[in-house]
Order: C-alpha cells, then structure tokens, then sequence
C-alpha cells in the first residue's frame, strides 16, 4: 500500500529532533564534570543525530547543507592545532614531548569537530524556532536544571563559572515561547502560548536566576550586562520612545552589573601561553590543566590569534545576525533571547573547565545552531561535500597521528577498542559518502560503499610508512565491517521512496473529542423525548 509523498522524510525529521532533544536533556542533567566516559556518550549521541539526518537528506535525495559562520569560527583554531600537530608527528618517537605524539592536539581538533558537527545538526532540524516550542521548552529546562543541581550536589566547585553560564543561557531558551504567536505554531500547540502559561513560564525563570545570583554572583552579572546589550541591539528597530526608554533601562542595568562584578569578583591574572602568538600546541599541557578557564586552554593551545577568532567570531557572527535580522516585532524578543543564550554558552566555553565539561560543548552547539532561524536571517546552503571532506581530514587525522588521543580514550572507556572505531569509522564514512554520491541513484552509492571500503585497506597499508604505526589486517577486516553495515541502512533509505506515491492521500484528521451519544443522535435527526 502505497503512503503519500513526504511521510517518510516527515517522520525521520521528527524522530532526528526528538532525538536531538533527548540528547540535550540528558546532557544538561548528567555531564556536568569532565571525564572520557561522558565525552564519549556524547559523541556516541551527536553521531546517532548525524546518522537520521543523513537517513533524512539521502530519503530525500538533498546533497546540501546550510551554511553557518560557526564553521569558519571553529576553521581557524584548528588550522592552528593542525600546525602544532604535524610538528609533533613529523617529531621522531624520542624526541616528541611526554611520549604524547599529537594526542593533545587531535583531541582539541575532535571537540571542535563535534561542536561544529553540532551546529549543523541543530541548525538542519530547528530550522523553525516558532513551530518548535514544545522542543525549546524541554530543551530550556534541562539547560536550567541540570547545571543548578549540578552546582548545588556536584563536586566540581571549579566548574561552576562555566555551569552557570549555560544556566543563564537555558534561561534565555526558556523565555522564548513568551515571543512566539499562535500563527506559527499548530492548534495543538497554541496552549502553550496562552497567557496562564506565560506567567508561569516567567515565574520560573526569575526563581532560577534568583538561585543562580546566589550560587554564581560574578556570572549572574555579566548574564545580566550582556542580555541588556542584546535587548539594547535589538532594540535600534522599535518606535522613538519605546527604543529610548529601553535603551536607558538597559544601560542603567549594565552600569550596575558592571559595577557589582568589578565590586565583588578580582581581576584574573595573564592566561599562559598568550606570549606566543599562535600557541604552543600540546607542549603548553606541561603548564597547564583542565581546572583552568577555557580562555587559558586556548591561549595556552593555539595563542592570542586562536583565541581572538573563537572567541571574537563567536561575538561578531551572533551580533551580526542579530542587527542583520529579518524578524519585526515580537518576534525582536525571541530575536534577543537566543542571541543572548548563544552568546552565554560562547562564555561557558571560555570559563572555568568549560573545555573540558561535554555538557558546555553540548549548550554552545545547540545555541548557535539555533541563530539563524531566530533572527529570521536565510541560510546559503551549500554542497554537502565540505561536510564529508572535513570528516575525511578528521578521520585521516586519527589515522596518521601516533595517538589519536579523545577518540581512543572515550572508545575504552565506553568498553570499546581499536577495532571499534575502525568499525564506526567505515560505517560513517560510508554512510556519507553514500549520501552525497548516491542521494540520485543507487548505483553511485553502491559505488561509494566500495571506494570507502578500498580506502580502508590502502590508508591501513600508508599508516605504517607515514606514522610508524603498525599496519593489522584486522583493522582494515573492521573497517569493511562498518562499511557493510552502511549498505542495507542507505538502500532502505533508497527504497522508501518506492512506496510513496502522488496518488496516494493522508488519511482523515479524527476530531480530538468524540461526540457523545446526545450529540450524535441531534446530528442524525432525533432528540430525546
């Protein structure tokens, strides 16, 4: 029985969304402290989200991506650790610093990929903001929950700068219903925006920013500086006097915050490392540990010009969008919201730990990707070829390097091993590669299945030759296993485009409640005596 056109697509979307969704609440309530285990179920979370959408796009026959600033952002530090790390791989084994052989390095340029991999996903399947209220309010409330419990029953006390930055940031997530209309969303959903609703919706997120001043005192100030200066941006397009009156609103309450912060928190001393221009790569992990704020982690890694395009892209392209914006009225609110939210996940990342907590990885990913839908801004799509090209650098990355570093550690500590990635690398690699090949017919994804499965085989021969490494035909057995898994997902996805048709229509839309037995019998004629 033939289904109509676009179910399939349809359902893969939603169960990739829901999917993202889960992901986001159980990362906010349980990664809060830094660990392989944690680093790894993440991962393990962001490549299940990769693969349904690449069910999705393959089903749907879509080789493009949209396109995001954040991928340029996170090109340059890597660029920098790339340079750092062929330093240390074209080292001899003796003279490589503390035996680490690029594992630092490789491990940074993973957690970029991830965040950037994060991005898209986000990006890809919220591409709505207003029809999704229901997924940004669960999302907001994990973001706002897990770190409060994490920093008033969890260990890390050294982490709770970074915690409380996403904090704030779920807070700006969770105010973003107050700017949706019931025009955007589905009848079902316009309970949501009803005005009960939105008062609750406020109270709770004064009593969480009222917990969170207590808890992070210096945090909560600047949270509260920087979402006057959004609103104060967002502001420039309101009438004369409301944009004067909230312009003067906000600039006495940064004047304020500004001042509590300068009041009540010392000033920090030099970041190591930002004497040297680009860094000094892994070398600076002598000097240097993961209590350390995230700015020092990359001052130390990639120097003052990594830090500057990180950091300053981060500010520049959420800033940009935001001015740039498309969106009128109200909607300048939720415009605000998600800047400001984005922007306080972009700090968490440079705070206390905020390198080395997944959770913040997590909140900076899903914020950013989130930007663009909500400042009404059209994204460029592009092929999706620079998607798989930077995987295949990163794969080409761990092969090569003497350590892979992340990747190894979180694959042990998830009870994996070697033959494990190879077996997940073969079956992403291709699983995308099949994607962008074969999304037309099949013949070319059969054809990209057996390149990737090639591939494996000759890089595993090079690895010796180029990294020392010792070349094992079990690797290149798990990567053909990886490979073959690949194939019957991509075909399935293939065939589900035979069984929808034009012809074929949706089935009727049942009444939500029943008619009762009274109403039934007025409808057909009668009445009760």
């Amino acid at each position: 029985m033939a289904i109509p056109l676009g179910t399939t697509a349809r359902n893969l979307q939603v169960i990739a969304r829901w999917t993202l969704a889960a992901l986001i609440v159980v990362g906010m309530c349980s990664w809060w402290l830094p660990g392989y285990r944690l680093w790894g179920t993440l991962t393990v979370g962001l490549l299940v989200v990769w693969v349904l959408w690449l069910c999705w796009k393959t089903h749907m026959g879509d080789r493009t991506m949209l396109l995001h600033p954040m991928y340029a952002v996170l090109a340059g530090p890597a660029v920098i650790l790339i340079y750092h790390m062929a330093g240390s791989v074209m080292a001899g084994p003796s003279d490589e610093p503390g035996g680490l052989g690029g594992a630092l390095n490789m491990s940074m340029i993973l957690q970029f990929w991830l965040l950037a991999l994060g991005v898209l996903v986000t990006q890809e399947l919220m591409a709505s903001v207003g029809k999704y209220i229901v997924v940004l309010s669960v999302c907001g409330a994990a973001m706002m929950a897990g770190p409060v419990l994490a920093m008033a029953y969890g260990p890390a006390d050294a982490c709770n700068g970074a915690l409380g930055f996403v904090a704030f940031a779920g807070v700006a997530v969770w105010l973003t219903p107050l700017w949706t209309s019931g025009e955007e969303t589905s009848a079902r959903a316009n309970s949501l925006v009803s005005r009960p609703v939105r008062l609750i919706v406020i109270g709770l997120a004064v009593i969480v920013s009222v917990l969170l001043g207590r808890m992070v005192p210096a945090e909560a100030a600047a949270s509260v500086c920087l979402g006057g200066v959004m609103v104060a941006l967002a502001a420039l397009r309101l009438a004369y006097r409301r944009k004067v009156i909230l312009t003067v609103a906000v600039c006495v309450a940064c004047i304020f915050a500004v001042l509590f912060w300068l009041a009540s928190v010392p000033w920090p001393g030099m970041p190591i490392g930002w004497t040297n221009i680009l860094g000094r790569g892994e070398l600076a992990f002598e000097s240097i540990s993961v209590n350390r704020t995230g700015a020092e982690v990359l001052g130390a890694f990639v120097g003052w010009v990594g830090l500057a395009l990180l950091a300053g892209g981060q500010a520049l392209s959420a800033i940009y969008m935001l001015l740039r914006r498309r969106t009128e009225g109200s909607y300048l609110g939720r415009a605000a919201a998600l800047t400001t939210a984005a922007l306080l996940a972009g700090c968490g990342l440079l705070a206390s730990g905020g390198f080395s907590i997944p959770s913040v990885t997590l909140a900076a990913a899903f914020t950013f990707g989130l930007l663009p839908a909500a400042t009404g801004r059209p994204s460029k799509r592009i092929s999706g070829l620079a998607l798989v090209v930077s995987f295949f650098v990163l794969m080409f990355l761990l092969g090569y390097v003497r350590h892979g570093g992340l990747s190894g550690w979180m694959s042990r500590a998830l009870g994996g091993d070697d033959k494990s990635l190879h077996r997940v690398v073969g079956f992403l690699a291709s699983l995308a590669l099949a994607w962008l090949m074969g999304a037309g017919k099949v013949r070319w994804g059969l054809l990209a299945v057996a390149m990737v499965a090639l591939a494996g085989g000759i890089g595993e021969a090079l690895q010796g030759v180029l990294s020392g490494r010792s070349v094992q035909l079990q690797d290149w057995l798990a990567h053909l296993v990886g490979a073959g898994a690949a194939l019957p997902l991509y075909l399935l996805c293939m065939a589900a485009r035979w069984c929808e048709s034009a012809d074929a229509r949706p089935a009727p839309v049942l009444d939500h409640v029943l008619p009762s037995g009274q109403d039934r019998r007025r409808q057909n004629g009668k009445t009760d005596v």
